[in-house]
């Protein structure tokens, strides 16, 4: 029977346990959810925030109108005429927004069902009525279908304990690439980003720095601008002026005389009208000669000279940079995100390690990290494994000094493999991952089945020795007697943990695994406990002595008991006699005679 009992309990945790999924914490839906929204790098603010609106809409449309309860979105950056550090804000630029989205309380819609669903549709519609909107302001057809492909839809964590768990990271899975040459960096992650495309359970893949962000470049013509008397810093001056604001070159402030505030009057170019580079190659060069020669135009107005332009010095012509610059450690840095959809995170971190095998060694300076929930997940897997077993462990060597014999240790302890068993079946028939609540509960089953245990062991050691029962019928007795007690506190176990396994309430999934690894471990432990435990009972003390392993003098079980010194304690030691007259009786001195006084009314007249 012991010999089935650890094959079964043994075979059914490491194949069942195999199977079970592992994550850090269970999902769970709120109601809510976060999205992030990024059309093509360099969209200007209006556009970024016409397509927001309309995921919004579309996301109203897929739901229903009525179940949504409220929505919430930050679109584009600080303009540059605020200087802020943009660290502070939700998103990178005018290019990027993000979106917040919470359900009515009994919409009955599951949210992660609708984020998958989202995943096809919005990149349908919102794509299509981008690329109208593209073609409606002048671009070509093929550069608007290039530029709806690249629209991005990612869903970030949109509950308090999943951005902690993530450490601050956007997704569950973030690989970061290190390193000091960008150029290096970037091909690596290519070579990444082609291995991971591979695995089907990841969603939302995305590097989160723009590396190909459109922009201007003019390049100055020194030995033209000298002979136009144009230097670097009117250059700038003018640009700045142009494309930003002349709040950067010429601070003018007009002064209310009604409420007595300043208010700072700036010149700004509109933004439809600086959409091409040759818009800025078109700007006029302000200089004291330009001045100098304005004025005489406002003088002489017949003849006039045109002023210089930025394409007269400089050549003018598109580029492109990387819009968003991390670094850690003062090294630069590149990240790939990933959602997880349809498998538990265990088995992608294994996918993710054999995908960065695939795509080869790094080159030399750079160095590759996988953050989110990943070091959180191993580190914490690792720890409660450790856990487990260090406490199983100092369980045994605490029982082996109180019944100071390993043999009933061991057998107190053996309720454990049921532990596990029932665990793991609870978790394999709910569809429940192996993650830290599961655990916790893991852990909490075993110290109540120990402790069952350690009750019916020491009542059948306490029949064997005291009344010299033999092993077998030592352990039934012990059975019989603490039949009540274990069912009790078995059954208070497992009915005190049934609400919380069952996930009734708004929230309570995250608290479910525990209930439903308690229940399944004392169960399981309950029945192993009173059917099992006398077999092992009966095995390892079959042949063991009945004698005390004792060797406290003062322990009347013990062979090193002493019945006469216990009788004495220390405050009497001076008042006992010596070690001959207390070992020998009759060597003691009689009592001294005692006088007596009679008088004549006392005396026996027998006599």
């Amino acid at each position: 029977m012991v010999l089935a009992y650890l094959l079964v309990t043994g075979t059914i945790v490491v194949l069942v346990g195999g199977q079970l999924g592992r994550e850090l914490f269970p999902r769970v839906d709120t109601g809510q959810f976060q999205l992030r929204v990024r059309p093509p790098q360099g969209t200007q603010f209006e556009l970024t925030t016409r397509v927001a609106q309309k995921t919004l809409d579309v996301i109203a449309e897929e739901v229903g109108p009525d179940k949504v309860d409220i929505t919430m979105g930050y679109a584009g950056g600080n303009p540059p005429q605020f200087t802020l550090n943009m660290a502070y804000l939700w998103t990178r630029g005018p290019d990027d927004s993000l979106l917040r989205v919470g359900l009515r309380e009994g919409s009955g819609i599951d949210i992660f069902e609708l984020q998958e669903r989202l995943r096809k549709v919005l990149p349908e519609k919102v794509g299509a009525w981008f690329r109208q909107e593209l073609l409606s302001l002048g671009v070509a057809p093929d550069l608007a279908d290039s530029r709806a492909a690249d629209m991005i839809f990612a869903f970030e964590p949109g509950d308090l304990i999943s951005q902690t768990m993530s450490l601050g990271a956007p997704a569950p899975i973030e690989v970061v690439v290190t390193g000091r040459n960008m150029a290096d960096s970037s091909a690596y992650m290519d070579k990444l980003r082609e291995q991971f495309d591979q695995i089907a359970a990841l969603r939302d893949t995305q590097l989160q720095q723009s590396l190909h962000y459109p922009t201007v470049q003019v390049t100055l013509d020194r030995e033209r601008a000298g002979l136009s008397g144009v230097t670097a810093r009117d250059i700038g001056q003018s640009l700045i002026a142009a494309t930003y604001s002349s709040r950067y070159t010429a601070r003018n402030f007009w002064r209310d005389d009604v409420s007595g505030n300043s208010y700072q009057v700036q010149v700004e170019v509109p933004q439809p009208k600086m959409t091409e580079a040759t818009d800025v190659a078109l700007v006029p060069l302000t200089t004291q000669s330009n001045r100098q020669q304005a004025a005489k135009v406002a003088d002489s107005p017949s003849n006039p000279t045109p002023p210089l332009l930025i394409r007269d010095v400089a050549r003018v012509m598109r580029s492109e940079m990387p819009g968003e610059v991390d670094r850690y450690n003062m090294r630069r840095y590149l990240s790939m995100t990933s959602n997880i959809e349809g498998e538990d995170l265990g088995r992608v971190i294994n996918r993710l390690d054999l995908a960065m095998s695939r795509a080869g060694r790094p080159p030399r300076g750079v160095e590759v990290d996988l953050r989110g929930q990943v070091g959180p997940m191993r580190e914490m897997f690792r720890s409660l494994e450790i856990g487990l077993a260090v406490a199983v462990l100092v369980i045994l060597i605490m029982l082996t000094a109180y019944f100071q014999a390993p043999r009933l240790a061991v057998t107190a302890v053996a309720s454990v493999p049921a532990v596990l068993c029932g665990v793991v079946l609870a978790l394999w028939i709910t569809r429940t991952t192996l993650n830290i609540e599961s655990l916790m509960g893991t852990i909490m089953a075993v110290g109540v089945a120990v402790s069952n245990a350690i009750m019916l062991v020491s009542f059948g050691d306490r029949h064997r020795r005291e009344e010299g029962m033999p092993a077998d019928r030592a352990a039934i007795t012990a059975a019989k007697g603490r039949l009540r007690p274990i069912i009790m506190t078995g059954c208070a176990m497992i009915a005190g943990m049934i609400p919380m396994s069952l996930a009734l309430e708004k929230g309570s999934e995250q608290n479910a695994p525990l209930g439903r690894a308690v229940i399944g471990g004392m169960a399981l432990a309950t029945f192993a406990t009173l059917l099992v435990l006398p077999a092992v009972f009966t095995l390892l003390l079959s042949r063991a002595s009945n004698q005390s392993p004792s060797l406290d003098p003062d322990d009347p079980a013990s062979t090193h008991y002493d019945p006469v010194k216990p009788a004495l304690g220390p405050d009497n030691d001076h008042h006992a006699a010596p070690e001959d007259d207390r070992r020998h009786p009759a060597a003691q001195p009689p009592h001294p005679p005692q006088l007596e006084t009679e008088t004549a009314d006392h005396v026996n007249p027998g006599h």
